[in-house]
């Protein structure tokens, strides 16, 4: 497995990781308990397939579109990430519409 892939990879479970961590922190101090964990386990399973199946292909993407940019890579290769996770979330917010609306009509 070549390098950028296998740094792409490591970079997907660090990402996810430290979510699930942020969170359950977050949550621990929230309730002064650590009875989520079962939840904990599930947000970093779909942390991690959301991240293996649409974070490393739009890097991947990212990191092609800016192999011949020199100047302002680091601005703009933050930014085109933000864009896709930006693109990911409306997708996801607008499939779950999209459902609800779904249930409404059968009523």
């Amino acid at each position: 497995m070549n390098k950028h892939l296998l740094r792409k990879m490591k970079s997907a479970l660090l990402a996810s990781f430290l979510l699930t961590m942020l969170l359950g922190l977050y949550l621990v101090y929230e309730s002064g308990s650590a009875e989520g964990s079962l939840a904990l386990v599930i947000v970093y399973l779909f942390a991690l397939a959301g991240n293996f199946f649409y974070g490393i292909p739009a890097s991947l993407l990212i990191d092609l579109l800016m192999k011949k940019i020199d100047r302002f890579h680091f601005w703009l290769s933050g930014f085109l990430h933000i864009f896709f996770a930006i693109i990911c979330a409306t997708l996801f917010f607008l499939s779950e519409e999209w459902q609800k609306g779904e249930k409404h009509n059968l009523n």
